[in-house]
């Protein structure tokens, strides 16, 4: 779906990869790069750089290929993304965002299974979670729930057989077209909870826009998020 009047292109958070071509892969890749570059800063400008997952609006967010063809660059192809949800879309591969702050993709994420929260919720969850865990204060309540959430990886491995993206990731570029498209059938459930380390410093940018964010009442948080999550 194509952005229109300042609202993003649709972005479904469901675990995948990138299927189709491969900029190693393309002859086109250079000429598609730089288009790509040209036409990013408008793509975001059209779209008030608000992630069209999760509704979060920061000058960070990125741009994402909504048909996982980085050789098209039409503008209802270009979607935009934050940092947290972008990954959905890129589950087990490279990213230029995780390795900017030092880790593999694979290293940054987990995949727990959280049907209890949507991954949106999650995502803005995680997002506050990295303010908290720099607040000395306010640390060991969000620790608990990042732990919480962690622990639920050992549900996806019941499930799955793994909990790591790369294993996914591998399983998935070897399906057949239909079954790719069906996945969700399976992994809706499954939730991308990333390291402590990732969040501290996504948290960087979130409180820099963000400078009035109050972080307290942690306990409250974690009480409640058990209760939802029968904890």
């Amino acid at each position: 779906m194509q952005a229109v009047g300042g609202k993003s292109a649709a972005l479904e958070l469901v675990p995948g990869i990138k299927r189709r071509a491969f900029r190693g892969e393309d002859p086109r890749s250079k000429a598609a790069d730089a288009e790509y570059q040209a036409k990013r800063p408008g793509a975001l400008r059209r779209q008030n750089h608000v992630c069209g997952a999760c509704g979060y609006r920061s000058e960070g967010n990125q741009i994402h290929h909504l048909d996982d063809d980085h050789g098209n660059n039409s503008d209802g192809n270009l979607g935009c993304a934050c940092i947290l949800c972008h990954p959905y879309q890129h589950v087990g591969e490279a990213s230029r965002a995780t390795e900017a702050l030092g880790e593999g993709l694979g290293k940054s994420m987990v995949l727990s299974m959280i049907p209890e929260l949507s991954a949106v919720d999650l995502n803005h969850l995680q997002r506050v979670l990295g303010v908290a865990l720099d607040d000395p204060a306010e640390r060991p309540h969000a620790e608990r729930i990042h732990a919480a959430l962690t622990a639920r990886a050992d549900s996806t491995v019941e499930s799955f057989g793994t909990a790591k993206t790369a294993d996914f990731a591998a399983a998935m570029s070897q399906m057949e077209d239909d079954d790719y498209q069906a996945r969700g059938d399976a992994l809706s459930p499954l939730r991308l909870v990333f390291s402590p380390y990732y969040l501290r410093q996504v948290a960087k940018k979130f409180s820099a826009e963000h400078p009035a964010l109050a972080v307290n009442s942690w306990g409250a948080v974690m009480a409640g998020l058990a209760k939802r999550m029968k904890l």
